[in-house]
């Protein structure tokens, strides 16, 4: 809202100013027409400094919103790592598996904290060393989808194997 208000009322300034400077008569030893010509310097001066900073905020904004985000997933995949991680030490391996593919479909190379880079050193580790012989099932082939996007993401080629076998439940 201010931003627009001082856009607006800089425009307004730089038409008077340029009214002002050019309805004169062109003589260079009127005071009125150095005064009208500094005038419009100045505010052509102002307005480039208010839009400079709007730009500015715009930029440092759309920055916090990107980390933020990256934040806010890496937190996610991290907590899908350590369910998967709670759910294969109780032998639950429907329930580990699940999990550590979830995790991976979040993942991204932006996360570079140590934490989350332990949490997908431990998905990739635990989901290619899976018994070839175990049969995966999940609801839709969206779910599947996902989960091959995500080992292919990986470049794992155990895991790739695996998310292309995983069947998918007759409705």
């Amino acid at each position: 809202m201010k931003s627009t208000i001082s856009i607006i009322l800089s425009i307004l300034a730089i038409i008077i100013a340029g009214i002002t400077t050019f309805s004169l008569e062109l003589d260079l030893e009127n005071s009125s027409f150095a005064l009208g010509v500094l005038t419009l310097l100045v505010t052509l001066l102002v307005g480039w400094q208010i839009y400079s900073k709007i730009e500015f905020d715009r930029r440092i904004n759309k920055a916090i919103e990107k980390q933020i985000g990256i934040g806010a997933n890496t937190a996610l995949f991290v907590a899908l790592a350590q369910q998967g991680k709670s759910a294969y030490n109780k032998e639950d391996n429907a329930e580990a598996i699940q999990s550590l593919l979830n995790a991976l479909c979040i993942w991204s190379n932006e996360m570079k904290s140590p934490l989350a880079q332990e949490a997908y050193n431990y998905c990739i580790d635990k989901l290619s060393k899976l018994d070839k012989n175990i049969i995966f099932e999940v609801e839709d082939v969206e779910e599947k989808d996902a989960y091959i996007n995500a080992a292919i993401k990986t470049g794992q080629r155990e895991l790739i194997d695996f998310a292309t076998k995983i069947k998918v439940r007759n409705n």
